[in-house]
């Protein structure tokens, strides 16, 4: 189904302006409520938040989230954001939207859902399904079995390696709504790039891998295998292919990649970082290209040593 509006213009809309669109979401909702399912994956997002504000503004019980099962993969997300800090906390003190603290019905009620919720996400991982899934699931065990084998080496008890799972599980729904919300409004799940007459294609796997090793270090904290990257204003995290794919075009132009280009090289704020790209048959074009494959700030000695004897970019 088409889109009424795009991505970029329902998350650039100013507060005054965002009325109309609501009223025709929310149309759909009271009176045509089989055709939700079948926005686009922004769209919803975009009536979650907007139902959410007025919510929380009018206390109109028609715009109650929690009783809106068409939005509940939303719910879901905004509650993982909400409550995630090392494990999901739904105890002590958890600081709301507005910076207030959630009362004490807030959080239960939202811990209530979460582990109800939990259960859905964990079976739909364990099915594996789709484009997004099929990529989720593997990177989702692999960073699983990365905590047990740590917590066998370091005695971790059980129910701290537990909780971990839990919040694992939660991170990943994180990476999951990202990457959606990303290429559900796009003819297909991939950017391709012509970089000097090279297809270069950042794909699912592509922001998978990279945000997941590198983007949320309360996640692999203790695991102490993959380089945390830095907040930069050069890289828009919900914008993740536009970022990259920026950034290799700039690169090219001082430093003209070629088909074999296994990495690039890049300076930020005077720390180093690399790019990794793979040259193979892309499924995307079945014709031989450069997959991205990765981005990290530079820590380990292999990697620092590239920048000996060979050109970088300094971004900026």
């Amino acid at each position: 189904m088409k889109a009424l509006y795009s991505r970029a213009y329902l998350d650039h809309i100013s507060f005054n302006d965002m009325l109309v669109p609501f009223e025709r979401y929310l149309f759909k909702l009271e009176h045509e409520r089989k055709k939700i399912p079948k926005l686009k994956f922004h769209e919803r997002d975009f009536l979650f938040r907007a139902m959410h504000s007025f919510y929380e503004a009018s206390g109109d019980k028609r715009y109650d989230i929690y009783k809106i099962p068409e939005l509940h993969e939303n719910l879901f997300y905004w509650i993982v954001l909400l409550h995630s800090n090392m494990t999901m906390v739904f105890d002590g003190f958890v600081p709301g939207p507005n910076k207030k603290a959630l009362t004490a019905y807030e959080k239960r009620r939202n811990k209530m859902f979460f582990y109800k919720y939990l259960g859905v996400w964990r079976k739909l991982v364990e099915e594996g399904k789709g484009t997004y899934l099929s990529i989720i699931k593997p990177a989702l065990q692999r960073k699983l079995e990365e905590w047990r084998d740590l917590a066998k080496k370091q005695s971790i008890p059980a129910y701290t390696l537990k909780q971990k799972e839990v919040y694992v599980y939660g991170c990943f729904f994180d990476i999951y709504y990202h990457v959606r919300l990303y290429f559900d409004e796009l003819p297909n799940p991939y950017v391709i790039k012509s970089i000097n007459g090279i297809d270069v294609v950042f794909n699912v796997y592509s922001y998978v891998h990279i945000y997941n090793r590198h983007y949320i270090p309360n996640m692999s904290y203790r695991l102490g295998n993959a380089s945390m990257n830095p907040e930069m204003d050069v890289v828009n995290l919900d914008e993740l292919p536009d970022s990259i794919l920026d950034m290799l075009e700039k690169y090219n132009v001082k430093n003209p990649i070629a088909i074999d280009t296994e990495y690039c090289l890049f300076t930020w704020n005077g720390d180093k970082f690399i790019l990794w790209l793979k040259r193979k048959r892309l499924n995307e074009t079945k014709k031989e290209g450069l997959e991205v494959r990765s981005f990290y700030k530079c820590t380990k000695e292999e990697d620092l040593i590239k920048f000996v004897n060979n050109n970088w970019l300094v971004l900026s």
